[in-house]
């Protein structure tokens, strides 16, 4: 025992490399490479050792129970037992930063500080220690920051009621920065250049200046309050994700959006007439928001789009106005006549929308879609070939309730829910012959038997099912099995899952 006590520094050593290159792995993912293999070589040459395997064990449990603490007075810090086990720290209260001891007493491998909600102390140089990679200040602090007071190693800050202006204040490694109620101008300079992602809090509404916005951002989100216009210059030209508040409502200029742009989200409030090539031609995905209804020509959606999403549009769709590279598809309020070609033949994903109910013919939905939803509205008699095959996912919404004919449901389908309200007779001609999941809605009450369902099927929910199931033998793998004491499953069925109110031991 004396010689592997002698080894416990070596060896927590090794722990705690390992350990802090688990929790830190999304930011140093692609770095020392051949030392985390010479780490992963020790840890399992010594892991061997059955005294040395315990030893590891208990350690690694003391960093999982205390990597993280919060305290609310410097002497609870200091004096707690395993803070050399702590990397994330919350001071919930203030405390003397100005006191010289606190430097030194820090928890050595303390990487992430947060302040708590009652924490409004000025920062003093020098208080927090270079080994804090992320700080984060909650909803009251609001002093001055001063060149110095975040120390250079930080790369993540989160400012929660920070109201005031920087000065080029932040260290120049800052990579995120997130600012809560700020509501300042920004000058060039205020922002370091090293700045990736920035994100505005629910109070920020200024103009933007030119290259006051780092050409190095490459993510920016505004939040609730911001409407100012955009002009040409004032978005870094290397931007590849835009959010855009829900008040934000102002016309998008052809060159407001830099090229290098790959996704862009417009808030609620957006409802701007677009213009053809306004949005680059880079984007791979935009979302608009739940007033957007605007008619849509073509170019403006770019050939680059594959994921679209556009809230409140309820206007005529023309043959290709949609770009044949979109592959998710998804309408909110949208209840117009489709036709040949108005979705693309792309589309792998395409959700209707909870107002659509239009009826279908063979063609409007292609033969691309692999999963289609209709939503709460849509209550209209398929015919066959109305629903293309490919389909594997198809869901009805709240109100269908129409009987199907045969070969209705493509033979491709694998997975089908009904909806809430259907309550139609089925049986086997109804349902492809390769139906895994079968969902019905708490309006269904048909009876069930054995040959009702086609033997491919494995999981069967229902909801509110008064109905015995006819025809079963003994099945171990059912939800609230309770209910089934007395009641038959078709052997072949894998997966019951049946709501709590139901009954079936009448």
């Amino acid at each position: 025992m004396n010689n592997n006590n002698n080894n416990n520094d070596e060896i927590y050593s090794i722990i705690l490399k390992i350990a802090n290159k688990d929790s830190n792995n999304n930011n140093n993912n692609n770095n020392n490479n051949n030392n985390n293999s010479n780490n992963d070589y020790l840890f399992f040459k010594l892991f061997r050792n059955l005294t040395i395997k315990r030893e590891i064990l208990y350690h690694l449990n003391l960093f999982k129970k205390y990597y993280h603490y919060s305290t609310d007075s410097s002497k609870s810090l200091f004096d707690f037992k395993y803070k050399e086990y702590v990397t994330s720290l919350t001071i919930e209260r203030e405390i003397n930063l100005e006191n010289e001891n606190v430097v030194y007493k820090f928890p050595e491998r303390i990487s992430r500080l947060s302040f708590g909600n009652d924490f409004n102390n000025q920062i003093i140089k020098g208080s927090i220690p270079e080994t804090i990679t992320c700080i984060q200040f909650n909803s009251k602090f609001d002093a001055p920051l001063k060149t110095g007071d975040i120390p250079s190693s930080c790369k993540s800050l989160w400012l929660g009621c920070f109201s005031r202006s920087f000065d080029s204040n932040l260290p120049s490694n800052i990579t995120t920065l997130s600012l809560g109620w700020f509501n300042q101008a920004l000058n060039v300079g205020d922002l370091p250049k090293s700045l990736t992602e920035l994100s505005f809090g629910f109070l920020y509404n200024q103009p933007l200046k030119k290259d006051a916005i780092p050409n190095s951002v490459t993510r920016l989100s505004f939040s609730k309050e911001f409407n100012q216009p955009l002009k040409e210059g004032d978005l870094p030209s290397s931007l590849t994700s835009l959010s855009l508040g829900n008040s934000y409502n102002q016309k998008i200029e052809i060159g407001v959006l830099p090229q290098s742009l790959k996704s862009v989200s417009f808030g609620d409030a957006f409802d701007q007439p677009l213009d053809p090539f306004a949005i680059p031609g880079k984007v791979e995905q935009i979302v608009f928001g739940e007033n957007f209804n605007q008619p849509l020509e073509c170019n403006v959606i770019p050939p680059s789009v594959k994921t679209l999403m556009l809230g409140s549009f309820n206007k005529p769709l023309k043959s290709g106005v949609l770009p044949e590279s979109i592959e998710r598809l998804y309408f909110l309020y949208f209840n117009h006549p489709l036709g040949i070609n108005h979705i693309p033949n792309s589309v792998k994903v395409l959700s209707m929308g909870k107002m659509f109910n239009q009826t279908l013919s063979k063609g409007f939905i292609p033969c691309s879609v692999t999963d289609l939803s209709f939503g709460s509205n849509f209550n209209r008699e398929l015919k066959e070939g109305d629903l293309s095959y490919g389909i594997n996912i198809l869901s009805f919404g709240m109100l269908f309730n129409k009987p199907f004919a045969p070969n209705t449901i493509p033979e491709s389908v694998t997975e089908l829910n009904l909806g809430q309200t259907f309550n139609q007779p089925l049986s086997a001609c109804h349902l492809p012959s390769n139906l895994k999941s079968l969902a019905m809605g708490r309006e269904f009450s048909q009876v069930i038997t054995e040959h009702d369902v086609p033997s491919s099927l494995q999981s069967l929910y229902l909801y509110k099912y008064t109905n015995p199931i006819v025809n079963t033998i003994h099945y171990p793998n059912v939800v609230n099995s309770d209910y089934l004491l007395h009641c038959k499953i078709p052997s072949h069925v894998k997966l019951v899952v049946i709501d709590n109110d139901i009954d079936l031991n009448q």
